[in-house]
């Protein structure tokens, strides 16, 4: 066989297979969860709309009134329910606050915060619960009384003289430009 039809053979299988793959991915997603529904959304690119909007309150609002106050986005690979009325925010923070307790696995997230120990981007586990539970009593604790107002009257005192040292500097250096 000719060499050229051959290798026209293999870009069109390859294509067919990238088709096919990226098909299979998306009915996978669509049958692994029972997501409330949403605008299309393309299998590696996410909501296309979604991505390129400056103000994405504006287009949320748009969403509403297609899909109700609860509809899904895609942002690339991640899927995120957005949550748009009162009620439904309540229902999550408040009455099922344990399904909604966990935050979504980003490696940039796991770099940042040193393997999720800390309790802004841990998981929701009894250690996460008692380090908060720990965290907020120290915080009760230190805030309570003068010692606070002592705190920040002596870091100011040390602050504000610098600030103004800085400021005189910063003049004096736009002066000389």
């Amino acid at each position: 066989m000719n060499p050229l039809v051959l290798s026209a053979l293999n870009v069109q299988t390859v294509l067919v297979g990238i088709v096919v793959l990226l098909l299979v991915y998306k009915l996978r997603q669509k049958w692994k969860y029972k997501l409330p529904p949403g605008p299309f959304a393309w299998p590696v690119i996410g909501n296309y709309e979604v991505i390129r909007a400056k103000f994405l309150h504006e287009i949320f609002a748009t969403y509403i009134k297609t899909y109700g106050p609860v509809f899904t986005v895609q942002l690339g690979p991640f899927q995120m329910v957005v949550l748009n009325d009162i009620e439904s925010v309540t229902e999550a923070l408040v009455k099922r606050k344990a399904d909604f307790a966990n935050r979504p696995y980003l490696p940039s997230l796991v770099k940042f915060s040193n393997g999720r120990k800390n309790i802004v981007f841990a998981n929701y586990t009894p250690t996460w619960k008692l380090h908060r539970k720990i965290a907020g009593k120290a915080l009760r604790q230190y805030l309570a009384g003068k010692h606070l107002e002592e705190v920040l009257h002596t870091s100011m005192h040390k602050c504000l003289p610098l600030m103004a040292e800085e400021k005189g500097n910063l003049i004096q250096n736009l002066l000389l430009i």
